[in-house]
């Protein structure tokens, strides 16, 4: 959950945590600019759409929300032996995530085919070379589309996105549950720098850093299999990170399950 006033800073620790976290940040770009249906705003919407199927086409999504979600059903049957452990939402949870599964199986081939072969994203993917992507007069159907009512620009995004609901569902409960599986705990940097061994027998999934919303600091993480390292920078008015020197105080959590 978010922490009022932090800013959180995520470092995925393998491939399949990455795609994940890219695929929600585009999410939340479409249904931020769904707010606002002006042709600026429509077209950053459909950016994003294009992103997600270019995520899509390069990373088995259905096949790695599968996984993920059978793997967290593991983890999470380990905890029903804990005294400590709310059984009742545990029980919750797990069944959530085996409806996920079910419904992920029961969706023949891929997830979203029926947006690959949409002509207007399919026009809009041919000419992403192009410096400012298409313009109004070598794709005259786009514009025509961005000139149009918003009802219509919303009628059709939602279509779209109803067919990638269950991407979107399933991110939700798996990023959620990553989240929540660790506590915050307290750490100092010295020197602007911090270092810790991890359990290799841990699977971590996401390190998260939290420092106050206006803190001058930002973190560069680097995670491996032993070891951790967060190194701290500020940023110049030219946008250049320089490596802090100072002792400064932070949060993070090691999300594992």
């Amino acid at each position: 959950m978010l922490t009022p006033h932090k800013t959180i800073y995520e470092q995925p620790t393998n491939e399949r945590m990455r795609a994940f976290l890219r695929l929600e940040q585009l999410f939340q770009h479409i249904f931020y600019c769904l707010k606002d249906l002006s042709s600026l705003a429509s077209r950053k919407t459909m950016q994003a759409f294009i992103d997600i199927l270019e995520t899509m086409d390069r990373f088995d999504v259905k096949g790695e929300l599968l996984k993920e979600l059978e793997r967290s059903i593991d983890y999470l049957n380990c905890l029903r032996l804990s005294p400590s452990v709310d059984q009742e939402k545990l029980l919750s949870v797990c069944k959530k995530n085996s409806e996920f599964i079910q419904k992920l199986h029961a969706i023949p081939g891929k997830i979203g085919e029926g947006l690959s072969g949409n002509p207007l994203l399919s026009g809009i993917r041919q000419r992403a070379g192009i410096a400012g992507g298409p313009c109004f007069f070598d794709f005259p159907a786009y514009h025509h589309f961005l000139k149009g009512t918003p009802e219509s620009k919303n009628l059709l995004f939602s279509k779209w996105l109803s067919e990638l609901e269950p991407v979107y569902s399933a991110l939700e409960l798996i990023l959620k549950l990553v989240r929540e599986s660790a506590a915050t705990y307290p750490f100092v940097a010295l020197q602007g720098f911090y270092q810790q061994t991890l359990n290799p027998k841990n699977c971590y999934q996401c390190i998260r850093v939290f420092l106050p919303g206006n803190s001058p600091y930002f973190p560069e993480m680097s995670v491996g299999r032993h070891q951790m390292h967060i190194r701290f920078y500020t940023l110049t008015d030219r946008g250049e990170g320089v490596p802090s020197r100072d002792k400064l105080s932070f949060e993070m959590a090691c999300c594992v399950i």
